[in-house]
């Protein structure tokens, strides 16, 4: 799978949820809003800055997943794509791990400004989410 139709599902996962939560009452909103949020996911994941441009130092992978029974958990969580370099464990909020991850790749990787940035950017957009029940995005 390449790395646009594994961001595609991504996102696809996460509208998955965000339905499937307000559908149990555990959220607020509609299924409406679960659906522009995907919209917004896709459109975000085709206009993202290719990774290949970014300069992530000492380190090679600052992606989060979404995942179920992440550590025991009962419901899905986000947790670092390569635990070796970022090594938090999961959260229910993106903004967790998506803040460890940008402070590490500053810090320990000593990745380019660039990149950092990106990943503030990234950061910031998944605190604005209200739609999923662990108030978080993927993008």
């Amino acid at each position: 799978m390449n790395i646009g139709a594994a961001l595609q599902r991504s996102c696809a996962i996460q509208n998955n949820a965000c339905a499937n939560a307000i559908n149990s009452g555990a959220a607020d909103g509609s299924v409406s809003d679960c659906n522009a949020q995907e919209k917004e996911c896709n459109a975000a994941a085709s206009a993202k800055v290719k990774r290949q441009a970014l300069d992530f130092g000492s380190c090679s992978d600052p992606s989060i997943v979404f995942e179920e029974g992440l550590e025991g958990r009962d419901q899905a969580a986000f947790i670092a794509n390569d635990e070796s370099e970022f090594n938090h464990g999961s959260a229910l909020n993106i903004g967790v791990i998506a803040s460890f991850i940008c402070g590490q790749l500053e810090s320990a990787c000593k990745a380019g400004a660039e990149a950092v940035s990106a990943c503030k950017a990234g950061q910031t957009a998944a605190g604005k989410s209200h739609v999923l029940p662990f108030n978080s995005t993927l993008y």
